[in-house]
């Protein structure tokens, strides 16, 4: 009935109130997942034909670059992965560090959030899912 594109195909038809915060979520999950996985499947695609015309990396410094010239469409990150370190914003170099060190962060996150800073997409991907190695992978605008 609504035309609303964003609303999911099948939704969960019980009220929220009789399930407990668990049975909810997993409720959720089954109605999200086929939809989220599809999607994933077209992104990965996308990278994969992207790779083959030099429109996609999975290098960490030849995003970083991409990146902070705004050249990152999508960016795929592998959840749960971390690269320690930090990107230099204005010469886009990577500079390893540890973790444990409290003005350390993680690479992937600079990219994820200077990927969004430049109207890009960034979408967490599962280990088993994750089209590369590196724990990333960037489909190019050009």
């Amino acid at each position: 009935m609504s035309r609303n594109p964003f609303l999911a195909p099948r939704g969960i038809e019980i009220d929220p109130a009789a399930l407990d915060l668990e049975e909810l979520r997993r409720l959720a999950w089954e109605r999200v997942e086929p939809v989220y996985l599809a999607r994933l499947a077209t992104l990965v695609d996308r990278y994969e034909l992207g790779k083959s015309r030099q429109l996609a990396s999975d290098d960490v410094a030849e995003i970083a670059n991409a990146t902070l010239s705004g050249r990152v469409g999508t960016l795929l990150v592998e959840a749960d992965r971390q690269i320690p370190g930090h990107v230099d914003r204005a010469t886009a170099r990577i500079q390893p560090g540890d973790l444990a060190h409290p003005d350390i962060g993680d690479v992937l996150n600079d990219l994820a959030e200077w990927t969004l800073e430049m109207r890009g997409e960034v979408v967490m991907v599962p280990a088993q899912r994750m089209p590369s190695s590196t724990g990333i992978a960037a489909t190019y605008r050009y």
